[in-house]
């Protein structure tokens, strides 16, 4: 009975074995070098995409950093008119908006594709 057992799994491992060095030999060779043509129409369309979306996402930096000014500058303002023992709720509220405002640019800056040389930290 052992011996029957044991013959049966040697077979099997052989079949099992033997099976998977047939589907890898009879597998096509990928290479890396074989990759499927490009469509330059294609390509010159991704790019042009891509190309606005910069061009959209810098006009839009742009704009927020200009209303982050705007918000830092009054918030500087609205510090300067109170004293040591009054903190408007206003302040709070500057303060609040402008770090929003600095999440969304930071956020708009990493965004794929946009200074993709930068390396993460």
């Amino acid at each position: 009975m052992l011996r029957n057992t044991r013959s049966a799994l040697i077979i099997a491992l052989i079949w099992t074995v033997g099976g998977g060095w047939i589907s890898v030999a009879g597998a096509p060779p990928q290479s890396r070098e074989e990759q499927p043509p490009r469509d330059p129409a294609l390509e010159k369309m991704q790019k042009n995409a891509e190309k606005q979306r910069n061009e959209q996402r810098q006009s839009a930096l742009k704009h927020d950093t200009d209303e982050l000014y705007k918000l830092a500058s009054d918030l500087k303002k609205s510090v300067d008119s109170s004293n040591e023992h009054v903190l408007s709720l206003e302040v709070i509220r500057k303060a609040e908006a402008i770090e929003k405002l600095a999440k969304s640019v930071r956020t708009k800056m990493k965004a794929e594709g946009y200074g993709s040389s930068i390396p993460e930290r």
